[in-house]
């Protein structure tokens, strides 16, 4: 870490390097956060989050709420 110089090294299989190389997506990032229905959100924060420390309960009360994103649990 205390080295003027470095040096290239490859740390990529040769396949996804050349893809990366080549401008590739290895894979396309969300638009828009998946979120989870509202009713389910309601029901988390109306029954889970008053039994939840109070750095849990931000989280529940920030998360995205998108209807049609599929329940993972019915899957």
């Amino acid at each position: 870490m205390n080295d003027d110089g470095y040096e290239d090294g490859d740390f990529l299989k040769k396949r996804p390097a050349s893809q990366m190389m080549n401008g590739v997506e290895l894979f396309r990032s969300r638009q828009v956060p998946r979120g989870i229905a509202s009713s389910k959100k309601n029901d988390i924060l109306r029954q889970l989050c008053p039994l939840m420390p109070t750095n849990r309960q931000e989280f529940w009360k920030a998360v995205a709420v998108n209807e049609q994103s599929a329940d993972l649990i019915d899957e």
